[in-house]
């Protein structure tokens, strides 16, 4: 077929620019169908782990509904290691660990609730973690631990008051009184009152009733003060019956 010397031309510069482009351009829709495809399956993934761990959930809440303290565990196993990623990991860890305390199994307990707050990836439930987490370490007589649990807690608003309800359970099983109920005005200085007067034969100027928790500085900057007196401190301990 003859070409007139325009239309010549015009094919000529036509094979250039693919010849300069065409490679880069061919490569670049190759990526764009790749990336897309990749993107399609990654969905596709995500719907279908989804789903099976939505199901293991189910599996685990009927467990746990029935009682059933072994297969609570390989469930709630399985969310965690297979399922790891997915909203229900979180969720079975913490349904699990609440099971598990249940049943007196206070390490493994402890185990789930530290993996939601350390690896789970959701911190939407680290406070409820930290403030279950508190609740076991008291069960295991550790109220240090639970202070600590509950230390880096980070409540919205309406998860301040379960983490004040912790914290005054922490407070007094470590016989603080004071900071377990400080929302309460009037009895602490009342207790102050009669602390004084009836451990004092003659009246004090200054009275602190700090503890210096044994530690060595802090004992000897209350004893650079060249105080009157200082006592041991005492535990209120209930009598057997």
């Amino acid at each position: 077929m003859a070409y007139d010397l325009e239309e010549q031309e015009s094919i000529d510069q036509m094979k250039a620019w693919w010849d300069q482009w065409g490679t880069p351009i061919t490569a670049a829709v190759c990526v764009c169908c790749l990336g897309f495809a990749g993107w399609n399956g990654w969905q596709w993934y995500q719907r279908t782990q989804a789903a099976e761990a939505s199901g293991a959930y189910v599996q685990l809440q009927n467990a746990i509904y029935q009682n059933d303290a072994k297969n609570v565990k390989s469930i709630a196993d399985g969310l965690i290691e297979d399922y790891g990623t997915t909203i229900y990991a979180p969720l079975g860890a913490l349904a699990s660990a609440a099971a598990e305390v249940q049943e007196g199994n206070l390490d493994l307990a402890r185990d789930r609730l530290v993996w939601v707050i350390e690896k789970s990836g959701h911190p939407e439930y680290d406070t409820i973690a930290r403030v279950r987490l508190a609740g076991v370490e008291l069960s295991a007589k550790k109220p240090e631990a639970a202070l600590k649990a509950l230390g880096p807690a980070k409540p919205v608003p309406d998860q301040t008051a379960l983490v004040e309800d912790r914290l005054g359970d922490v407070y007094y099983a470590m016989n603080d009184f004071e900071k377990a109920r400080a929302d309460m005005n009037g009895p602490y200085p009342m207790i102050n009152r009669e602390f004084a007067r009836r451990i004092a034969e003659t009246p004090y100027r200054f009275l602190n009733r700090e503890d210096d928790m044994g530690l060595e500085g802090l004992r000897r900057a209350k004893e650079s003060y060249i105080p009157d007196l200082l006592l041991e401190k005492l535990l209120a301990e209930e009598l057997p019956a």
